[in-house]
């Protein structure tokens, strides 16, 4: 699918995936893996073979068995706040890099990944939401389909309002098979 070889091609791109706890459970995350071609051109441009997934979680009600944390050699970090609990810190040190941040809050996460070019944020509705409010996203990348679905899915983003409302203009359109 058209879709998916945008969404790969959009994660070789990045420097760190930033998630939200909810988005991995919800979403069954695995660790990411990107093809040989992909992995070799990152490294020929000088990054690592594949990008780092960041987590955000301020509960870390994660369970450390979940498939994220299946692949030892690509942990991903659990970006969580100082007063965590410290029991659920443990069990996740485990699998994953857990730091403590003094605020989870978007800029206090960008502060924290400072050094990357990319970060692809995938989500979810929440921290998604947050960026926006605090008019840190610069580039929104969205798949339509030819097809109309019901349900009770929450929107693209949710949280407070951008006041004022982030002004975008479309700079591409890729059109696909299928």
């Amino acid at each position: 699918r058209d879709d998916m070889k945008l969404f790969g091609a959009m994660r070789a791109a990045a420097d760190f995936i930033l998630v939200g706890a909810e988005t991995v459970r919800k979403e069954d995350y695995r660790p990411v893996t990107l093809d040989e071609r992909r992995r070799g051109a990152r490294v020929a441009a000088g990054l690592d073979p594949t990008p780092h997934l960041v987590i955000v979680s301020r509960s870390l009600g994660l369970d450390p068995g979940a498939r994220v944390f299946g692949d030892p050699e690509h942990r991903p970090t659990i970006l969580t706040t100082d007063d965590c609990d410290p029991e659920r810190y443990s069990a996740l040190s485990e699998v994953a890099y857990v730091i403590r941040l003094e605020e989870t809050s978007p800029s206090g996460i960008i502060h924290y990944l400072r050094m990357a070019r990319v970060v692809l944020c995938e989500g979810g509705p929440s921290l998604w939401g947050q960026f926006i409010a605090d008019g840190l996203v610069d580039e929104q990348a969205l798949t339509v389909a030819p097809m109309l679905v019901a349900g009770k899915a929450m929107r693209i983003s949710r949280g407070p309002e951008a006041d004022p409302p982030i002004e975008m203009r479309l700079d591409r359109v890729l059109y696909g098979d299928r």
